[in-house]
């Protein structure tokens, strides 16, 4: 395989890849409707269907976990609303992100605590333009989707 590669570059070995799997599988396959075209292109056709599968788990996976989505955005508009009142409302925000992360992301390891922390400490920066940021709501989409179950 090294020297397939080297002497037709990793296109051409694809290339070649799929014409031998191609001529593999019009032995066992009819030449007729939907199995032509797959006799003709095995290996895009693999190569998309497990891009296709791929999403379709990530996004199934995202959907089971997204009911902690509005936890987040909650303490996203309480920070954003501890511009104009800093302080207390601040002070709420930080704590309601680490709890946050602390109970709705038990799935993701250790990694709770990083965001929690990090959703923390944005809230208790008083730069307005930092506040406007949707930071725990960004993260826990993340955490919805790299869950470590």
């Amino acid at each position: 395989i090294q020297n397939q590669i080297s002497e037709t570059g990793f296109f051409g070995f694809l290339k070649n890849l799929n014409s031998a799997m191609s001529d593999a599988l019009s032995a066992f396959l009819p030449d007729s409707g939907i199995w032509a075209f797959f006799v003709q292109f095995p290996l895009p056709i693999i190569i998309i269907l497990f891009i296709l599968f791929g999403a379709i788990a990530i996004f199934l996976d995202f959907i089971q976990d997204a009911w902690k989505l509005p936890f987040a955005m909650l303490v996203d508009i309480i920070d954003i609303m501890a511009i104009l009142s800093p302080g207390f409302l601040d002070i709420i925000a930080a704590i309601a992100s680490f709890l946050i992360f602390y109970i709705l992301g038990r799935d993701t390891g250790s990694t709770r605590y990083f965001f929690g922390a990090a959703g923390a400490a944005k809230c208790l920066i008083p730069v307005p333009v930092i506040g406007l940021l949707p930071l725990n709501t960004i993260m826990m989409s993340i955490a919805a989707v790299i869950d470590f179950r």
